[in-house]
């Protein structure tokens, strides 16, 4: 979606578990070589500790962007989230259950989407929302929630799950006011369902569906998975209107898995320093939330000319995609 209106991105925190396991220790549990996990990017990955609660940690990450921008509670409209059920509660929900810890009331609070384009799914709701209150006059902030933890979906005996995904948030802080200097203009969002032959490649069972007789796990068809990824980049540029990705671009993927990664930058042809890969070597697939680590990581090391337009790339679960094209304005985006 893109309108007349100036919704801008202001704000952006991210953090992942503490509890760290290396590549080698991945390798050795299931009698693999180091190879196996390297040829997928992973150098280590992060989970959230014993001590460590998924809603706590979204939360304190939110109270420290907010303290940061010096935005009061009572000036936020909406909290758009996506988590893929792995907090302690089905109901309430992740983005309900940080909104309450937050001490937020009387505020619009939406669970949106799910699987590794949730987070750009959460982001064009709460843009549309944020468009839907300019046009009557109604003015304030945006969070958008996401967070994962993982682990708790997977099979531990599954070698190809094990060596992927880490767990932590993000969080972003978006706002409609007209004098907003700062960050970035967001301006097109737009997400998508493709459908078709692979829609089962990710899945999980419903665990109150009949007869399971067990708590479903995460499955994946990596090879499917594979299939379909390396082939969304024109539709992921197609949603936001784009044919190509000019010098001054720089493209912040889904960091599935660096071979995917690599693919897309071989396929299309791309300047493999316009493309954002570290996210994956560093810090492992934190699923939905991954694009937005991807941009936190590489404004805080200073990958990308601040003066460079940003396109966020997304693709996962559902077949959905999703694409975010981001305007530098003046100041920079406060993290």
């Amino acid at each position: 979606m893109e309108s007349n209106f100036k919704i801008s991105l202001i704000g952006l925190n991210s953090g992942h578990g503490h509890e760290v396991k290396n590549a080698e220790e991945i390798a050795n549990k299931f009698s693999k070589k180091s190879e196996d996990v390297f040829r997928n990017g992973v150098t280590k990955l992060y989970f959230l500790s014993k001590q460590e609660n998924l809603i706590d940690f979204t939360s304190q990450i939110t109270s420290d962007l907010l303290q940061k921008l010096g935005i009061d509670l009572s000036k936020i409209k909406g909290v758009f989230g996506s988590n893929n059920q792995t907090a302690d509660f089905l109901i309430p929900a992740f983005t309900a259950c940080v909104s309450n810890k937050l001490g937020l009331r009387n505020v619009i609070c939406d669970q949106v989407g799910l699987g590794c384009s949730g987070g750009l799914q959460a982001l064009r709701n709460a843009y549309n929302q944020a468009v839907v209150d300019s046009m009557n006059g109604i003015l304030g902030y945006y969070l958008v929630v996401v967070g994962d933890q993982l682990g708790r979906l997977l099979d531990p005996e599954d070698f190809g799950m094990s060596i992927l995904f880490s767990e932590g948030s993000a969080v972003l802080v978006l706002t409609n006011r007209p004098d907003e200097e700062g960050g970035y203009k967001i301006e097109k969002i737009r997400t998508k369902s493709l459908l078709g032959k692979h829609l089962w490649a990710l899945r999980i069972k419903n665990p109150y569906s009949n007869n399971l007789g067990e708590i479903p796990k995460f499955e994946m068809n990596g090879l499917e998975v594979f299939q379909f990824a390396i082939n969304t980049f024109p539709d992921i540029l197609d949603l936001i209107g784009l044919q190509s990705i000019g010098n001054e671009t720089y493209f912040i993927p889904h960091q599935a898995n660096l071979r995917i990664i690599d693919k897309i930058i071989k396929n299309n042809e791309l300047n493999p320093n316009n493309v954002y890969s570290d996210g994956i070597k560093t810090i492992g697939n934190v699923a939905s939330a991954s694009v937005f680590f991807g941009l936190h990581d590489a404004l805080k090391r200073n990958l990308l000319d601040k003066n460079y337009k940003v396109v966020l790339g997304a693709f996962g679960a559902e077949l959905q995609i999703g694409a975010a094209l981001l305007l530098p304005q003046g100041a920079g985006l406060m993290f």
